[in-house]
């Protein structure tokens, strides 16, 4: 089994061949720091946010429960003293019940019926302020959600690229790494070669392949997360293949 180690190298490069040209973001719009790629993969990001959308459906709920509110004070205070006067339902009753003159000038002094009907309206103003403040939180806790998938978006693709030029690096080291070792195989033939320096440029060669390794999948786990904060919202661009 002479020829063992060439074998053994052939088969490695043609792995590092398809390696070499990994279509790892086919299923991203983009994959780049320029602002514009962040801003358009924060956007997907954001769509694609079940916490934000269930965010979303609890502000509506609320902005619905606010318009019921902001009705029923408006209604109650169109009706704040028509509901004194003698309705025609009233007219079966004797003349005090009509017009008892004690309870108009305890509504004319704010009190009586009135009192109670404006302190009605102030609950209800009192419930219409506190869901606008649930709402305000919602809202601020919205806004700091997509601030943070904004920021995960960015050192998502900031490390992708940190990992992709390591990965550039470590191809041109192998590259160079091939060329000493076909002058090395060409001299140790030549029995001008020791099999100590062969053997550990072997061990050389098999580092820089699984460093190769290890930046592939780091790249390609990258491109998942940045895959799973996007969903099914992402869409693929054939100038990244």
């Amino acid at each position: 089994m002479k020829n063992y180690p060439q074998i053994l190298m052939v088969v490695c490069l043609l792995k590092l061949l398809s390696w070499s040209n990994p279509s790892l973001a086919q299923t991203l719009p983009c994959l780049d720091s320029s602002p514009e790629c962040v801003g358009k993969l924060t956007e997907s990001a954001i769509a694609n946010s079940s916490k934000l959308q269930t965010l979303d459906n609890r502000i509506t709920l609320i902005d619905k429960r606010l318009g019921v509110s902001r009705d029923s004070i408006d209604y109650a205070n169109s009706k704040l003293w028509t509901n004194y006067l003698p309705s025609s339902t009233s007219f079966g009753s004797s003349v005090l019940d009509i017009i008892n003159p004690f309870a108009w000038i305890k509504n004319l002094t704010g009190g009586g019926q009135m009192q109670r009907d404006q302190l009605a309206i102030a609950d209800l103003e009192i419930n219409a302020a506190t869901l606008e403040a649930a709402k305000a939180e919602l809202e601020r806790q919205r806004e700091e959600e997509k601030i943070l998938l904004g920021e995960k978006v960015l050192r998502l693709v900031l490390d992708y690229e940190a990992n992709f030029r390591k990965l550039e690096l470590i191809r041109s080291q192998l590259k160079t790494y091939n060329q000493q070792q076909e002058i090395l195989r060409i001299r140790y033939r030549l029995g001008q070669g020791e099999t100590s320096q062969f053997l550990d440029s072997q061990v050389k060669g098999e580092g820089l392949r699984s460093q190769l390794v290890e930046q592939e999948t780091l790249l390609a786990q990258k491109v998942r997360e940045l895959e799973q904060l996007l969903g099914d919202k992402s869409i693929t661009n054939p100038s990244n293949q």
